[in-house]
């Protein structure tokens, strides 16, 4: 196997202190010894430094440094600006591998291999790749160029704060233990894992709340020596008060969403949108050396920023269509990214199983794109079963890391992969901006079923992305809690006595009775729920069944019974919802990661809406009834 970068060669000497003086001079330095690929992969870099330094848009960007004069420290700062969000994807697709490790018997030990071309071919234990996302984060993170205010962060406190219960201050342990690594010295690895609330603009906004404080936590831990504790003074009580009250707003938002009042969800999404509109800074000027860009640059990481980008993506894939519905395939310990198909994972979606494939190769008669003779190969394609059947396609998904492709590439591109998958959406996803004439030039036939999405990156708007992955999907049921409904809990040895629970709620929200095994219930007459059967020597299942008289909501919990002192992160136990029409409709399964937690909060189910998943490791039990 091959390494995913070159060794870094010594920058020629230019002045006395060993640094060189402009711009131009290090700007040809990179591109000469290869660390900035100016004709391909990092156009998107040169366009974005151009945009900072404020030179024109057109012409050769080395001669412009040197008619402007821009100094090398002028081009660093711009430079490490530039490259914030690639920054961003390598914390986000850290935290992917982590979900991914914590479904595995042996957590130790998961490989990642990218394999996207014949001459680089690397498998990266995922500890190594942690090292040099913690070293990429910890130079970059020098440079605070732009920060929210306090001004700012008040404003938005104290709308979030309209949205909270005043008596909702439970966290689940696992948000605790963010909030301690956060504000306790520790770099947290993603952001905070929140309740969802069931309606996709409230939780697109709480996340951009979330992403806020990983931002504030970053830049409290990632600062100098002499201004750490200072920096956490400050940034340590707004990361507090955001995620506390980020998580109160989560919870009362999902009880009025349960009775079936949304509107305050949709309101919080508009005011908390104001404020990253607007979104008042603070400056900070800090000398950097070059010896941090040398530092960041040597990282294997960024000799292999394509591969990161195509597999950043595919966790951009999986999240949208939700972790819970996603079994993802690791073979020998390792996550593999191959040129010669991948299938990387199966979904369970609307009583459906859709598989996600990478590089999955498919023959096509007279492809139109530069390159492609007899067969189409997309970064990624889900599929119904059977896969084989030419219109088994549901999504195409293509990934460019070009600030400016040709429109007629693009477009070749997106009309191929539309003919050869032809009941799919295809999805052009560019790091940079796609031409406008693109559209255009793909068949008038094909482009309804065409998405051209540029900037897709994080710091820019994802909710289009994320849209456009749901819209593929089959459509969700309307109603899980029907008659004929059955819940199964199933797990492995031990813990040895699992229990499962069922709250029922009135059309108010009140819990009228929790089925458990020492109140099973009655499926023919109410509370028209029945707990069937207590296993307490493992495995399962317990099964909850609804009669023909299903409450208003019920919520599915799981708790460890106290005997047994086996923690309930290690059971790998999975609740299976299958409708009253025999579909199956998810299988969530357990977070596996340390946590003193004894209560799994599953989901909800509803007479009149969709499941929402909670997937919440607590200490506490559900409320009893009054």
């Amino acid at each position: 196997m091959r390494g995913i970068s070159d060794a870094w060669r010594p920058m020629p000497v230019h002045s006395e202190d060993g640094l060189l003086k402009t711009g131009a001079d290090l700007w040809r330095t990179l591109v000469e010894q290869g660390q900035i690929k100016e004709s391909s992969f990092d156009l998107a870099l040169r366009e974005d430094v151009r945009v900072t330094l404020g030179l024109p848009s057109h012409g050769s960007f080395l001669q412009q440094l040197v008619r402007r004069g821009v100094s090398a420290q002028a081009l660093l700062e711009a430079l490490l600006s530039a490259i914030q969000p690639f920054s961003a994807m390598l914390v986000e697709l850290l935290a992917c591998y982590d979900k991914v490790r914590a479904r595995l018997a042996d957590q130790r030990s998961l490989r990642i291999v990218y394999d996207f071309n014949a001459a680089t071919s690397t498998v990266v234990p995922l500890e190594h790749f942690r090292d040099q996302v913690r070293q990429w984060s910890l130079t970059t993170a020098r440079v605070a160029i732009r920060t929210w205010s306090a001004d700012a962060l008040g404003s938005l406190l104290s709308d979030l704060q309209k949205y909270a219960g005043p008596d909702d201050d439970r966290l689940g342990d696992v948000l605790i233990g963010w909030l301690q690594a956060a504000t306790g010295g520790r770099l947290p690895v993603g952001p905070p894992p929140l309740p969802s609330v069931g309606e996709p603009a409230a939780d697109r906004a709480l996340e951009r709340v979330c992403g806020l404080a990983m931002e504030l936590a970053n830049q409290a831990l990632l600062s100098p020596d002499d201004e750490r504790e200072q920096s956490f003074g400050f940034q340590g009580r707004w990361i507090g008060d955001l995620v506390t009250t980020a998580a109160a707003a989560a919870s009362r938002l999902r009880a009025d969403l349960d009775r079936g009042a949304p509107g305050r969800a949709r309101t919080l999404a508009d005011a908390i949108r104001v404020h990253f509109d607007r979104r008042p800074v603070d400056s900070r000027d800090r000398q950097i050396r070059q010896s941090h860009l040398i530092d960041i640059f040597n990282l294997p990481v960024w000799g292999q920023r394509h591969a990161i980008y195509s597999a950043w993506t595919f966790s951009r894939i999986v999240s949208a269509i939700g972790w819970e519905r996603t079994d993802i395939h690791v073979v020998d310990q390792a996550l593999a990214f191959s040129r010669l198909g991948t299938h990387l994972a199966t979904m369970h979606v609307s009583g459906e199983r859709l598989h996600l494939y990478a590089e999955w190769r498919t023959p096509l008669t007279n492809p139109v794109g530069r390159g492609r003779t007899r067969a189409i190969q997309p970064d990624f394609v889900l599929l119904h079963e059977p896969v084989t059947h030419a219109s088994s396609g549901l999504l195409v998904v293509e990934c460019k890391q070009y600030r400016k492709g040709k429109a007629s590439n693009f477009a070749h591109a997106c009309a191929d992969y539309a003919t050869g998958h032809p009941q799919a959406s295809v999805l052009l996803a560019s790091y940079g901006r796609i031409p406008s004439s693109t559209i255009g030039l793909i068949p008038a036939g094909l482009q309804p079923r065409v998405r051209l999405l540029g900037d897709t990156r994080p710091g820019s708007a994802l909710t289009h992305f994320t849209d456009a992955v749901r819209e593929a999907l089959p459509p969700p049921p309307s109603k899980t809690l029907i008659p004929g409904t059955v819940i199964a809990l199933r797990w492995n040895d031990f813990p040895c006595d699992l229990d499962l629970h069922l709250l029922l709620r009135d059309a108010a929200g009140a819990v009228i009775d929790i089925i458990n095994f020492s109140n099973p219930g009655q499926v023919d007459e109410p509370p028209w729920v029945e707990h069937c059967q207590d296993i307490q020597h493992g495995h399962g299942p317990e099964q909850i069944v609804v009669g023909a008289r299903p409450p208003h909501s019920a919520e599915i919990w799981v708790h460890r019974y106290p005997t047994d002192p086996t923690p309930l992160a290690r059971s790998d136990a999975e609740v299976e919802i299958v409708n009253g029409n025999g579909i199956r409709e998810l299988v969530l399964r357990l977070p596996r990661r340390p946590t003193l937690a004894t209560w799994w909060r599953v989901a909800t189910l509803s007479r009149h809406a969709a499941p929402v998943v909670h997937d919440e490791l607590l200490t506490h039990g559900p409320d009893t009834p009054s």
